[in-house]
């Protein structure tokens, strides 16, 4: 990648939220890879992955990226049981009753931001609290335009998600955690 820094590349493309979603596309692919970006002849996966999120719109999507709205598509689909226990969803981080969640827990924010937004705690006792906060506040702040310019994240509104905490037992093969 030519800019290596994931926070420098998010502040260059916020300054082009006033530029097209193609050309904004363009400029991204290009800082993160260092190639020019082929979107009339895709060939490579990820220019494939760019011209379906800048041209493929199924509202469905718009569900299914909110890690707490995908919850209630799930129920119709009939998996109810694969759902993991919400300990809660909130608006802000004054909403929360710290002293009144488990003391093993993941925090995250229900929009997700690459993974870069979700908080493992496996001692509440032994957190910072203050942090955590603070974290948790800046994920949910709100945005004029998602800076990956995926159409499914406009107009959805960050929320603090926190899940009970899935223990991995190594004896049993662990928790197995796919990432595409």
């Amino acid at each position: 990648t030519i800019i290596k820094n994931r926070k420098l590349r998010l502040q260059i493309l916020k300054m082009f939220d006033f530029v097209p979603d193609p050309i904004v596309v363009r400029i991204q692919y290009r800082i993160k890879t260092g190639r020019r970006l082929n979107l009339k002849n895709a060939k490579r996966y990820t220019e494939k992955i760019q011209y379906y999120k800048l041209y493929y719109r199924d509202v469905i999507m718009q569900k299914c990226v909110d890690k707490f709205k995908v919850r209630e598509y799930v129920r119709r689909c009939g998996y109810e049981e694969i759902l993991n226990h919400i300990v809660g969803v909130y608006n802000n981080v004054e909403e929360m009753n710290f002293e009144s969640l488990p003391n093993e827990f993941v925090i995250k924010d229900t929009l997700g931001w690459g993974g870069t937004s979700v908080i493992i705690v496996k001692d509440k006792n032994h957190t910072d609290l203050d942090k955590l906060k603070k974290m948790a506040t800046e994920w949910i702040r709100p945005r004029r335009k998602h800076p990956g310019r995926e159409w499914v994240y406009d107009k959805q509104k960050n929320r603090i998600l926190i899940d009970t905490y899935i223990p991995s037992n190594r004896e049993n093969g662990g928790l197995v955690d796919y990432k595409f």
